[in-house]
């Protein structure tokens, strides 16, 4: 009768933990979630990753918009090159940077160094179609 008493009491205290621990643990994960991420003070490796995606995430942005505004201006037979050159450098930036996804295959840094190659990658290519934007039409 005293183990069956002893087991139903720490079954309680589990359960009763438990709760506890989530309902720390929703908090904690609503609070940051909430609070922008400062990427010049980031130090955990998780919030250096988040950083360098949003980094990459900026840049392919301000891609898309050079890319499209130069579409935009292109006769027929250029739009048609520069759409081919383009999705031909898609296929290369992620090939390049596959690289580096299987040299840091299950390391905590692997996101953050892939953001690093495609961001390094996409300003290079951001580069170039400014150049052709400059070029006569």
């Amino acid at each position: 009768m005293l183990a069956s008493d002893f087991l139903k009491k720490l079954g309680l205290l589990i359960s009763f933990l438990l709760l506890v621990i989530g309902a720390h643990a929703q908090r904690s994960k609503s609070t940051s979630a909430s609070k922008p991420l400062d990427c010049d003070e980031a130090m955990s490796q998780t919030e250096l990753n988040r950083c360098a995606w949003e980094r990459l995430e900026r840049a392919d942005r301000q891609l898309n918009t050079l890319y499209k505004r130069l579409i935009g201006q292109l006769p027929a037979d250029s739009r048609a090159l520069v759409v081919k050159a383009q999705r031909q450098w898609l296929l290369y930036r992620d090939a390049h940077c596959a690289y580096y996804d299987k040299t840091y295959e299950g390391g905590s840094m692997q996101p953050m160094v892939v953001a690093l190659c495609k961001e390094a990658t996409t300003l290079s290519r951001i580069r170039e179609l400014q150049a052709l934007l400059e070029e006569p039409h």
